[in-house]
This record gives C-alpha cells, structure tokens and sequence, in this order.
C-alpha cells in the first residue's frame, strides 16, 4: 500500500502555481486538478450557461461561476466545477489566497472516469458540512445527475428528469437531457 506524503498548509501556500494547473488541498493532501477533457469542458459550458440563463429569467442575485476556490475548513479547499452563490454571499466571504473562505450556495461537479467514488463522496461531505445547499453531480458516461442535500437526501436523476433546486433557486427547472451533448 502506497504512503501519502502530507503537506502543511504553509508548504502548499508557498507552492508554486503554474499556468492552466490548480490544485485543490485536503487536510494535508496536495490534489492536483487536471485539466477537463473537451467533453467535461462542454458539459461545463453548457450546465453555466442554463444555470445562468435560469438565474436571470428568474430575476434571482446570484453568480454563476466557473471554477472557483473555497476554503471549505481551514485546511480544505475544492475548487467546484462551477459554483453558485448569493451576490450577497460573496460580497462577505473573506479572500484567503485568492479563494473565499466557505462554502457556495451550489456546488456542480462532473465527474470523470479518473474521480474515485471514495474522492467524490468525501467532496459532498466537505461542501455539505461548510454549509452548501446542494452538490450536483454529473455523469457524462451514463448521462445521469446525482444531486445530495445536507440532510442526506441524494437522488438520481436521468434523461427524462427535471433538475429542481427551490431551496435556492425558485421556479427554475433545467431537463436533465438538455445537460449533456449529442452523442458523436
């Protein structure tokens, strides 16, 4: 079995950042975030671009964003495929090292064949307990969407569904099928 080495957080602070490479920080763990396949990267544009549509025809105070840190705990920062929180929200949350300290309101993540079921979980976990809403998850192999709330509630959602979050965002309903590309 394979040893990790861990990290302090002043280490993973000073490390240097290249260019088109993030990392994320898990108690210790330094995770690099590779770059997106060009099949996540358009799932990514296209989940954006109906969430922020559906914002805007609502008339809600919400920012849609692309990847984006937070600092989950003290020693934890995710950086979410693509997050949604209160205008309000974000004009509060303290900047740590360029990433807000909290959670969003939503957290969308897509998940690839290299995330670990392990990995994905303990990222629910994470978002939920600083204080997200929800956490969607994205499927593109099976084109389905998992979405998990902080009272334990996870459901599954396929082609034929409808993506209702109004906890956060009243009146918005996204089809599930409109999420995910045509298939080459």
């Amino acid at each position: 079995m394979a040893t990790a080495t861990l990290v302090s957080l002043e280490d993973y602070l000073a490390l240097p950042r290249k260019q088109g490479v993030a990392y994320e920080y898990d108690n210790g763990r330094v995770i690099e975030v590779p770059a997106q396949s060009l099949e996540n990267a358009e799932i990514q544009m296209i989940v954006g671009e109906a969430l922020r549509a559906a914002v805007r025809k609502a008339g809600l105070p919400y920012i849609v964003a692309g990847p984006t840190g937070f600092w989950l705990a003290p020693e934890v920062e995710r950086i979410p495929d693509i997050s949604v929180l209160r205008r309000d929200k974000a004009a509060a949350m303290e900047i740590f090292h360029g990433s807000r300290r909290g959670a969003p309101d939503l957290a969308v993540e897509i998940i690839s064949p290299a995330d670990s079921a392990a990995e994905v979980e303990r990222k629910i976990d994470q978002y939920l307990a600083a204080g997200a809403q929800a956490v969607v998850l994205l499927y593109p192999d099976s084109r389905h969407v998992r979405i998990c709330r902080p009272e334990g509630e996870a459901r599954r959602l396929g082609a034929a569904d409808v993506i209702e979050l109004p906890e956060l965002l009243a009146d918005v309903k996204i089809p599930v099928a409109e999420l995910f590309p045509p298939r080459s």
